[in-house]
């Protein structure tokens, strides 16, 4: 502030020292006010220092920019003054929650209340979620205070301890596992009990550790455990096979909460320190909060940086947004601290915070808890003082003698630290691996044995020595330890060097010296290149939603740096992303009094007293179209409407409503003035309805040319004759006669009026170039509202009042409609709680409510099929009437309205779709504005409204190994057939001449009893009957690996009636087209075969057919012999959906794994649920299994080591259906990617490896998948649905690049280069 005032007076100095009365004459500001200014005492306003500026002929710009600068310092500084009163907050930021912490701990009642009665119930109770998920607060928080108050002798504690297990669990915590003396049982509470994995490098440890805790299960031991552990160490927690059971017994899983629960973590603490929190800011936290996995430490951290930069007792939207929001808080928090530190500090805190991670092997980095004294490196003091600002910043935390970071997900929110533990991953693993080894070395009272020797003190040396890397972080004793074993590798090669000779050591030394230098040089240079593209991968993932076009330009760009797991994600992500765009409108301090979307979703209109600008949004670049603003009639900011088309906008004035042409620049015709909510434009733009109230004469209305219109016809009817018989006011008839109406129908309004003493209000239809009224219409009561309808042909009206039935008109008859289909049941056409509207095609009626869109076809009444769902909000048809697009609380939905059983499309949103949004047919796209109707955003929905969707149905599909040949069951209006496809060119390549099974009935959603008419005035069609099918039938298909040999059986239930010749399994050749072997399955002991699974080998040779009768059984079958199989083996215990090994060595069914060539069977659960689907990868190394929740899990190719579970919470998905059945599976030629298709329609794409989602789901048709195959080459993938049969996905990197980029327009350009990658050269990358 005084440096700002120094540079006024200097400013003033240079402009000849006016003096101040001479400057205040000129800027008609007091010379008090501009003394003052200048005086340094406090900051002035912006007004006066902008108005000091100008007096001294100085650039106001530049000032307003100065003055910006210092007011941002002073808030800074009111920031850190405000340090000192942290303790007060009632959030907790990064760190967990304690037990005292109780009063502030809310939104997790229901789930502690579940933990207790767990607790109860079981001894042994193991509590696991997501990091992030709040499993510590809800120990120490929830758990613990209600044990301390527990007045059960069972609940009530002897003893309670709280523990982590470290380094050494097993040593450190062997008190801790005996039992308290008294009465009660000693209760343990291990929390990140994955350390036993991350930290405890010894595997006997570890299990004697896990069996001393599993020892509580007995009562006579007089413990009982709680375990805190992540959810992605469920697999390896499953290693241990004790531990496994009470796993599937036992576990808790902690849930992301629920928006209410969010609601009350977000202002309980702040009703309990007589703080209030603003209601947007509320509903801002609980949106992002709700839709981000593991964000309640972001949550908690944005709350205690909103709550510094608070109103006096208030926390503002405003503040949040000031901490960088949910994801930008932590990062913002961090960079401050490491602002504020000096050079050598900034790299002191680089050196502790990188001591307390511990990088991941085949999981995400987790934190380390340290001791003090492993900071014993550098200056004692600069450390200490270090640690401090860390700790007061809330980064670390510190425990006694412990050091610990806060949360991890610093590691993850903060880029910067990220970058660090990238860059330097191999040296962190080194590091750890020295601590314990120096550690080791200190026990065994510096036994020489203990020292590293060969490859492990190579790489020690090339990271902790003066020539590797440096060894400014390591403490004494690693110091010590690592010099010892340098010194004794010195005197072995001493040793060596007197054997040899002096000249040939030094030779070899020199040249392996250089070659090492120039090694570590690449890779130390290929190293910092992939940091860099995984850092920029996982950026453009966070702006995919935000900034979706730079987004697809980070993903290009990491995928050209450098080829990995994380930057093909990227690249599929960009690929699949559902923001395709968003658009800021420009003009920033322009006060607008209208922006709309047109109704095709195309163009943007945004209109101010200046100026009306459009934009056509289909450009990747839009450029603003100007026309004439509204001028005056602008000037008291009116209520302005916009037509469909955006060519005309109505204008509401206290005395008129003013129809402005926007191209013409001019006022169309002026109305009588109205409420403009009431204001409806026709489809096209060229009719508009109002809500009119007329004066006490009660004169009728007079039209641009004069002409008076009649308001009687509000009275008139016409019934569905052909010729409009019953219609009293008709389009014929001489000019007297309508005057005689007019005066006649005015009379007797001016009486009613006189006589009720209150004035009528008229819904009138007029068009919008010459003002002409065309249909007018009495209101029953004039107080209340009423809505229209206009149909796209401007032929009907629909008028809907809030205690009155759906009335139609005809506009040209002057008319109303009398249909008896709108009056059998006068309930259903309600207008309290619906919407009625025309379709874009004028052939349907719509009712849309929150819970469903009904539809009536306006000649015959027949009820088209329902759309039923939950939450609709708002509803858009699209222009061909084929589609209907719905924002709903989570987003937006669309639906085919030929087959609405379920929406073909589910998107999340940015915010709210519901504050406008239009659906762009042309181009497949929703647009929608954010909050403050400052952004457009645009959202694909292409692959669901461009896809070559059919009609008939195909109820079952299998694909060949290699994706070439794909069966399908074919039902249409003609019958039902089996046939194979050529996937390439889509021509049948043979139709085996079988009978498939009858398509199974569909059930639909019961239909509301309030709302359904009785049966006997309803036909089938509008009940939604269909056919009926036979559940008892099933197709069962199966290729072999080649796709050469193709079989084919029907399972149906035992007992059915069926003949036995229908039990029966066909194999043919597929190239030759010709039966290859007939299995006749026996049916007479059982009434049937129980044929429920089948499946060919890899070659074709053998065939396995599983069968459930009165046991379980798969019959093996040998086909070599030709046209008579032989059964070769039997095997026991294992039936139903089979998959096999290429290899033949292992088969597979939901509930057992057997061994063909032993006969051997194993029952296992290969999900823990029902299974829905298996496949094995073609190498065999695994087998994965779907089960009926959308979850698939990865075993090895033996089936008896789980090694990961694939989750929809772990990928991009937008929102489903709670059971959401895993229906295809497929994995890549290389076994290294995995397809899952579920019944919602949902295509993702895995990393096997490293269990990972590769993007965003695939973009589909929204139908049902019933198969999938990748290519030979794994560069395409192939999948066959219920209404789309074929259709296949490119994933070949050189294919989507080209994808990418034609979709981005450009890669990045050289200033966003430098931007997100400033330390690499620049390279073109589209």
């Amino acid at each position: 502030m005084a440096r700002f005032a120094v540079e006024l007076r200097k400013v003033r100095q240079e402009a000849g020292a006016p003096s101040y009365r001479v400057m205040a004459q000129q800027v008609g500001y007091s010379v008090t006010a501009l003394s003052q200014a200048a005086a340094g005492e406090k900051l002035p306003s912006l007004a006066v220092a902008l108005a000091y500026a100008r007096a001294c002929g100085a650039d106001p710009q530049e000032w307003e920019r100065r003055w910006r600068e210092v007011e941002r310092e002073q808030a800074e500084e009111s920031l850190d003054e405000d340090d000192g009163a942290a303790g007060q907050s009632p959030y907790r930021g990064l760190t967990r929650y304690e037990p005292g912490d109780e009063g502030l701990f809310f939104g997790r009642e229901r789930l502690t209340e579940d933990l207790v009665e767990r607790v109860r119930a079981s001894r042994f109770t193991v509590v696991f979620g997501p990091s992030g998920g709040g499993k510590s607060s809800l120990l120490r928080a929830g758990l613990i205070p209600r044990l301390r108050r527990a007045d059960d002798t069972v609940e009530r504690p002897a003893a309670l301890r709280i523990l982590t297990p470290g380094e050494h669990p097993s040593r450190t915590h062997t008190k801790v596992l005996t039992p308290a003396a008294g009465d009660g049982d000693t209760w343990l509470i291990v929390d990140q009990f994955e350390e036993v994995f991350t930290l405890c490098r010894d595997p006997r440890e570890r299990a004697a550790f896990i069996d001393a805790l599993l020892a509580a299960r007995r009562p006579e031991s007089r413990l009982r455990v709680v375990l805190g552990v992540r959810a992605d160490f469920y697999g390896r927690c499953a290693e241990h096979r004790a531990l496994a059971e009470v796993l599937s017994e036992a576990g808790l899983l902690v849930t992301a909460m629920s928006a209410a629960e969010l609601r009350q973590a977000v202002v309980k603490p702040a009703q309990v320190s007589g703080l209030i929190v603003e209601r947007e800011l509320t509903a801002r936290l609980v949106k992002e909060a709700g839709s981000e996995p593991g964000a309640l430490p972001l949550l908690s951290h944005a709350l205690r940086e909103t709550w510094r930069r608070r109103r006096g007792r208030t926390l503002t939207l405003q503040g949040y947004e000031d901490t960088g929001g949910l994801h930008g808080a932590i990062a913002r928090t961090a960079e401050d601290v490491h602002a504020r530190l000096s050079d050598s500090r900034r790299e002191l805190a680089r050196l502790i915070l990188l001591r307390l991670i511990a990088p991941g092997e085949g999981s995400q980095d987790t934190r380390r808890p340290i001791r003090r004294s492993e900071l014993d490196f550098g200056d004692r003091d600069e450390v200490d003082a270090v640690v401090d600002v860390l700790a007061r910043a809330r980064l670390i935390t510190l425990d006694d003698d412990t050091v610990d970071l806060a949360h991890e997900a610093l590691i993850t929110s903060w880029p910067r630290l990220g970058a660090w533990v990238d860059a330097h991953r191999d040296r962190l693993r080194a590091h750890r691996h020295l601590t314990e080894a120096a550690r080791t070395w200190e026990e065994l009272a510096h036994d020489r044995g203990a020292l590293y020797r060969g490859a492990r003190l190579t790489t020690a040396a090339e990271h902790f020595t003066a020539d590797g890397g440096g060894g400014a972080d390591l403490t004494g004793l690693e110091l010590s330890f690592l010099t010892a074993s340098q010194q004794a590798r010195t005197r072995a090669r001493r040793r060596r060097r007197a054997l040899s000779g002096a000249l040939a050591v030094l030779v070899v030394l020199s040249v392996l010296a250089g070659a090492m230098a120039w090694r570590e040089s690449r890779t130390s240079e290929r190293r910092h290149v992939e940091a860099e593209a995984r850092r920029i991968a996982a950026a453009a993932a966070t702006m995919r939603d935000h900034d979706p076009v730079t987004a697809m330009r980070l993903s290009v760009a990491a995928w050209r740096l450098a080829e990995s797991t994380e930057t093909r994600s990227a690249l599929l992500g960009a690929m699949t992303q559902n923001e395709v765009s968003s658009f800021s409108l420009p003009g920033a301090g322009e006060e607008l009094v209208a922006t709309e979307l047109t109704a095709d979703g195309r163009t943007l209109v945004a209109a101010s007293a200046k100026r009306v600008r459009t934009w056509d949004l289909r450009e990747l670049r839009p450029r603003a179209r100007v026309y004439p603003g509204l001028g005056k009639l602008a000037a008291d900011g009116p209520e302005v409407t916009v037509s469909p088309d955006g060519r005309t906008l109505a204008v509401g004035l206290t005395e008129a409503t003013v129809m402005w042409d926007v191209r013409a620049g001019r006022v169309l015709s002026r109305l009588p003035a109205t409420e403009l909510p009431s204001v409806t434009f026709s489809p096209g733009g060229e009719r508009v309805a109002l809500k009119v109230w007329n004066g006490d004469d009660g004169d009728p209305v007079e039209g641009a040319g004069g002409e008076l219109v009649p308001e009687g016809a509000g009275d008139s009817t016409t019934s569905e004759g052909a010729g409009g018989s019953g219609m009293s006011a008709g389009t014929g008839g001489s000019r007297v006669a309508e005057d005689e109406r007019a005066s006649r129908t005015a009379e007797g309004e001016r009486a009613s009026r006189t006589a009720e003493g209150t004035d009528v209000a008229y819904s009138k239809l007029f068009d919008v170039r010459s003002g002409r009224a065309l249909l007018a219409m009495k209101q029953r009561h004039s107080y209340k509202s009423e809505s229209f309808a206009l149909s796209a042909d401007d032929r009907l009206l629909a008028r809907c009042g809030e205690d009155g039935p759906l009335e139609i008109w005809d506009i040209a008859r002057r008319a109303r409609l009398k249909r008896s289909w709108l009056t059998v049941d006068k309930k259903r056409f309600d207008c309290g709680d619906a919407t009625f509207v025309f379709t874009p095609d004028s052939r349907h009626l719509a009712r849309v409510t929150s819970r469903e869109i009904r539809r009536w076809d306006l000649r015959s009444g027949r009820e088209a099929p329902r759309v039923a769902s939950r939450g609709l909000e708002d509803v858009r048809f699209s222009a061909d009437s084929e589609f209907a697009v719905a924002s709903t609380p989570d987003g937006v939905e669309v639906w085919r309205l030929a087959s609405p059983d379920a929406p073909v499309a589910r998107r999340a949103t940015v915010g709210s779709a519901s504050v406008g949004f239009e659906f762009d047919r042309s181009t497949g796209a929703v647009r929608y504005f954010n909050e403050s109707r400052t952004v457009v955003h645009s959202l694909s929905v292409k692959s669901a409204v461009d896809a070559a969707w059919r009609k008939e149905h195909f109820s079952q599909g299998r694909l060949a190994a290699d994706g070439r040949t794909q069966a399908v069951v074919r039902h249409a209006k003609g019958g039902k057939d089996l046939r194979l496809m050529d996937t390439r060119s889509g021509r049948t390549v043979f139709a085996p001449p079988v009978e498939p099974c009858p398509r199974a009935a569909e059930e639909e959603p019961a239909p509301d009893p309030d709302d359904m008419p009785p049966d006997e005035e309803l036909g089938p069609a509008e009940l939604g009957v269909v056919s009926p099918g036979s559940d008892e039938c099933a197709d069962l298909m199966s290729f072999s690996a080649d796709g050469r040999y193709f079989a084919y059986g029907q399972a149906r239930q035992l007992g059915d009636g069926r003949a036995p010749d229908q039990d029966r399994v066909s194999v043919w050749d597929v190239q030759k087209g010709r039966e290859h072997a007939v299995v006749d399955l026996d049916t007479k002991q059982t009434g049937g075969s129980g044929l429920d699974g089948l499946v060919l080998s890899a070659d074709g040779s053998r065939l396995f057919l599983g069968r459930t009768t009165m046991r379980e059984t798969t019959e093996v079958w040998d086909l070599r012999t030709g046209g008579r199989p032989k059964k070769v083996r039997t095997l026991s215990g294992i039936s139903g959906d089979l998959a096999v090994r290429r290899d033949s060595a292992r088969i597979a069914s939901w509930q057992a794994i057997a061994d063909p060539r032993t006969g051997k069977a194993v029952r296992t659960s290969l999900s823990g649920t029902l299974t829905s689907e298996l496949a094995f990868s073609p190498g065999g190394q695994y087998l994965a299994a779907g089960d009926a929740y959308g979850r698939v899990t990865i075993w090895d190719g033996t089936g008896s080591t789980r090694r990961a579970v694939l989750t929809a919470a772990d990928s991009d998905t937008a929102p489903t259906t709670a059971d959401d059945a895993v229906r295809a599976l497929a994995f890549s030629p290389d076994n290294t990617t995995l397809a899952v298709a579920t019944s919602s329609g949902t295509l993702q794409l895995w990393d096997v490896p490293s269990s990972r989602p590769l993007g965003s789901p695939l973009p589909t048709p929204g139908d049902t998948i019933t198969a999938l195959a990748f290519g030979p080459d794994g560069r395409t993938l192939y999948a066959g649905g219920s209404h789309v049969p074929s259709q296949k996905y490119a994933l070949d990197p050189a294919r989507v690049l080209g994808a990418v980029c034609e979709q981005a327009g450009s890669g990045l350009s050289r200033r966003d280069w430098r931007t997100y990658l400033p330390d690499l050269s620049y390279r073109a990358t589209c």
